[in-house]
């Protein structure tokens, strides 16, 4: 999971995150996030992502389903010093658990 490390290597020491809509796990170790847009504006930035996985760990609160997903979302995010300060999100986890057969 180098992403993952690349990605938390962008935070401050103490950022602040809305609560988004409601990420409660990866579904996959192997997810790939596509960043299709992105708008940027003083310190902030916004990306317009496509998210696709294989839920293959028991996580989101249920077994693996060992399904394939594909959401979309977006992301905003406060930069200052080159790190994220603040980030807002917002992907649509209802067809992610719909594919996974949790709904």
């Amino acid at each position: 999971m180098a992403w993952l490390t690349r990605v938390v290597s962008l935070f401050a020491e103490r950022p602040v995150s809305s609560p988004s809509s409601g990420s409660s796990g990866m579904p996959s170790p192997n997810i790939e996030v596509v960043v299709e847009d992105t708008v940027t504006e003083g310190d902030k930035v916004a990306a317009r992502c496509t998210v696709r996985g294989k839920h293959q760990s028991d996580s989101l609160g249920f077994a693996a389903t060992q399904q394939r997903m594909e959401i979309t979302g977006i992301t905003i995010v406060r930069v200052r010093d080159g790190k994220i300060v603040e980030a807002w999100n917002n992907f649509d986890l209802m067809s992610m658990f719909k594919q996974l057969g949790a709904l």
